[in-house]
């Protein structure tokens, strides 16, 4: 994986590395499942924002990634975003709480008592 381009999506990466990664997850596809990934950087970045197709392409694109990868659902979190994610339900002990238009409040709360050092899900 290390030999992977920094900033690409799974989607990208050699045979053998997208391999490696669906057995490390027990998957059969890699994440993201949407097919339009493919195509996001150049319709949103490069078409809808006049992105650069110079020498700042590649900055540009690791940024947007990883732009899109901490959004919540077109919300930019910054907390948020260093919680854990897991489908465990034993591990969740947070419920986010999204807004419903623009101007309303994201809200993070426990579910229950987080000790000190404790993981956030």
């Amino acid at each position: 994986l290390l030999t992977q381009p920094r900033g690409s999506m799974p989607g990208e990466w050699s045979t053998a590395a997208q391999n490696f990664f669906s057995d490390m997850l027990g998957r059969d596809e890699l994440p993201p499942y949407e097919h339009t990934w493919r195509t996001k950087f150049e319709t949103e970045w490069i078409e809808g924002c006049s992105g650069s197709t110079d020498e700042y392409y590649e900055m540009e694109r690791v940024a947007y990634w990883l732009a899109s990868s901490r959004d919540e659902d077109t919300l930019m979190v910054p907390v948020y975003d260093m919680a854990n994610h897991s489908n465990d339900p034993n591990k969740l002990n947070t419920l986010s709480y999204k807004p419903d238009k623009a101007g309303d409040s994201f809200r993070l709360v426990a579910s229950k008592n987080i000790l000190p050092g404790e993981q956030i899900y």
